[in-house]
C-alpha cells in the first residue's frame, strides 16, 4: 500500500469521526439515552399444547411514583421446575453509570391465571418486593414496600411503590413530562 492510500484512509478515517463527533454534540445526543426495549409477555408453550415449564417478560418497570433509576430495561424468565424467577437488569445512574444487576425471587403461587413471587427483602433489610405475572391479562407487576427507614435506611420512602413491566418509550416519554 502507497503512502498516498495510507494517508487518504486515514484522513477519511479522521473526517468520518469528527463528523459523529459534531452529530453527536449536534443533536446532545449524551441527554437522549432512550430504553426501546418494547414489552413481552411470553406464557411459555402453553398456548400451543406443551407443558406449562416457563413464561418470560421483557421491558422497562414504569411507575407512577418517582423511581431511582427510570432508565432500564429488564428481562425476567420464571422456571416452574425450580420454581423460581430471574431478572436481569440494565440500568443508567442519575450520575450516567450503566448498573446491571441480577435478581433471584422465589415463585409462591404457579397456576394457569398468575405466577407470584414470594416477598423478597433488600439485601439491606430496607425494602420488600413481591412480583405478580397475570397470565390472563398478559401483564407484570410488582410491589415495594419498606421495612425500615432507619439508620442506613434513612433515605428510603415509607409510600409503597407499585410498577408494572411497560414499553421502553412510554417509560422515556414519561419522563420528558
Amino acid at each position: 500500500m502507497t503512502n498516498k492510500v495510507k494517508f487518504l484512509i486515514g484522513f477519511l478515517t479522521i473526517i468520518i469521526l469528527a463528523e459523529g463527533w459534531f452529530i453527536y454534540k449536534s443533536f446532545g445526543l449524551e441527554n437522549r439515552i432512550i430504553p426501546l426495549h418494547s414489552f413481552i409477555f411470553n406464557n411459555g408453550l402453553v398456548e400451543q399444547g406443551f407443558a406449562d415449564t416457563y413464561v418470560s417478560a421483557e421491558g422497562t418497570w414504569i411507575s407512577d411514583t418517582s423511581l431511582a433509576n427510570p432508565i432500564q430495561s429488564s428481562s425476567i424468565t420464571c422456571l416452574r421446575d425450580s420454581m423460581l424467577c430471574i431478572e436481569a437488569r440494565g440500568e443508567i445512574s442519575n450520575d450516567g453509570y450503566l448498573i446491571t444487576d441480577t435478581n433471584l425471587f422465589d415463585i409462591g403461587t404457579w397456576n394457569e391465571r398468575e405466577i407470584v413471587t414470594k416477598t423478597d427483602d433488600s439485601a439491606a433489610g430496607c425494602t420488600r418486593y413481591i412480583m405478580r405475572f397475570d397470565r390472563i391479562q398478559k401483564q407484570v407487576i410488582a410491589t415495594r414496600t419498606t421495612i425500615k427507614n432507619t439508620d442506613e435506611c434513612a433515605g428510603v420512602d415509607n409510600e409503597p411503590i407499585h410498577l408494572y413491566l411497560g414499553d421502553g418509550l412510554e417509560a422515556w416519554q414519561k419522563l420528558q413530562k
